[in-house]
């Protein structure tokens, strides 16, 4: 005779759909939150990288210095340095905030005042290879 344990031995056990769909669906939701989280990241990097460029590419020769008139809020610029010519040159003036709250054309212009009171950064950049570049060091104001 047959014991209690070999005869639940040979005794299939049920499939249980109910948990296997529990774990297709969880595993589904976590890979799908994986996906759009990588895409949503990449996406919202583009615009900051862009609006804020990169550091002084080592593709585009070209320099400009920009020095603080002793007003506190004049900036002027030197002329552009470097063998590459330059389209689009832009003064850039940004708030404590980083957010960019001016920017306007430096082609013809060596020297730029801010009209609004308070404490800012500027910086000139120049259309390269599809979007703006920066090609001068950061100077800071304080506008009266």
């Amino acid at each position: 005779m047959k014991s209690a344990e070999e005869g639940d031995r040979r005794r299939p056990q049920p499939f249980h759909w109910l948990s296997f769909g529990i774990g297709v669906l969880v595993g589904g939701c976590a890979v799908f939150v994986a996906v759009g989280f990588i895409i949503v990241k990449s996406i919202l990097s583009v615009p900051f990288m862009l609006e804020r460029g990169e550091p002084i590419s080592t593709e585009l020769d070209v320099h400009v210095e920009l020095s603080v008139a002793s007003d506190g809020c004049t900036v002027t610029r030197s002329e552009v340095r470097g063998p590459s010519g330059i389209r689009g040159l832009t003064w850039v003036v940004v708030d404590p905030s980083g957010d960019r709250v001016l920017a306007g054309n430096a082609m013809d212009e060596y020297e730029y005042r801010y009209y609004r009171p308070g404490e800012f950064s500027v910086h000139l950049e120049t259309w390269y290879e599809g979007r703006y570049v920066p090609i001068s060091d950061e100077v800071l104001i304080h506008c009266p």
